[in-house]
């Protein structure tokens, strides 16, 4: 170990003095350089790392950094390279990869990959994933009741809904009828939900399902095969499968498209 320093001038940078320190320790002057953004870390990566986020890291890598920011970002990136967090992002981060970005976000983070630009808060962006374990999906059980239309009887789907594990008790005097709603997934449908799959599994169809609410109120949409409709009559039959995927408006026009399919449908 090296047993002498070299002076730390009035002039030098922050910078400076830093590297002057860390060569005592490992003779070399590549561990850490300095931020603008208070109390933040910086690791050199060549002297290309950069942060002017406050309470924010730039640990490893190469040529990134974490710009544009007002206040305390409190953001991370974790090795890669050319990778930025920038245009006021908040408590967000990048893991590896390169060429990534992270555009005005809250609460998101990159894992991985290559050319990926995010711009929704509260999200992960990965390119592919793997798991070594099962991924447990958000499985709720629903008793469809006698459909009672002024008595508010219509189970709502919810935001957090993947399967829905249903009992249909629902009764009838006459056939049902597309306006004869029985599930109602006009939740699902916003701009942040486009792609969202909800997957219906009968486990008892002792009564009838008469349909799905879709779309809003008093207006139609259309499912997959080009036909447009205010309900969908589903699930006639025991132990049926139906999965519904809002696809978003369609072009020029407010209207919502969904894929439908299954062996109930």
């Amino acid at each position: 170990m090296s047993c002498k320093i070299d002076p730390i001038l009035i002039t030098d940078s922050l910078n400076t003095a830093r590297e002057k320190i860390n060569d005592v320790y490992t003779a070399r002057t590549e561990t850490w350089s300095g931020s603008t953004g208070f109390q933040s870390i910086v690791s050199r990566g060549d002297d290309t790392n950069s942060s002017s986020s406050n309470y924010s890291v730039v640990l490893g890598g190469k040529n990134n950094s974490i710009t544009g920011l007002i206040g305390d970002g409190k953001n991370t990136i974790i090795g890669g390279e050319n990778n930025s967090i920038e245009n006021n992002s908040l408590d967000s981060a990048i893991i590896g990869g390169e060429n990534n970005i992270l555009s005005g976000t809250s609460n998101s983070v990159i894992v991985g990959g290559s050319n990926i630009t995010g711009v929704t808060d509260n999200t992960t962006f990965v390119p592919y994933l793997e798991s070594s374990g099962s991924r447990v999906r958000n499985t709720r059980y629903l008793t469809l009741e006698p459909y009672e239309p002024d008595k508010g009887k219509i189970p709502v789907i919810t935001r957090d809904d993947e399967i829905l594990l249903i009992t249909d008790n629902s009764i009838f005097t006459d056939t049902p009828t597309p306006t004869d709603f029985s599930l109602d997934f006009r939740f699902m449908i916003s701009d942040d939900q486009i792609g969202r799959t909800v997957e219906l599994v009968m486990i008892d169809n002792s009564g009838f399902l008469a349909g799905i609410l879709l779309g809003t109120n008093n207006s139609d949409f259309y499912i997959n095969d080009g036909v447009q409709n205010e309900s969908l009559l589903i699930c006639s039959g025991l132990y049926q499968h139906v999965t519904v995927t809002y696809l978003g408006p369609i072009t020029g026009g407010i209207t919502p498209w969904f894929a439908v399919t299954g062996t109930g449908v």
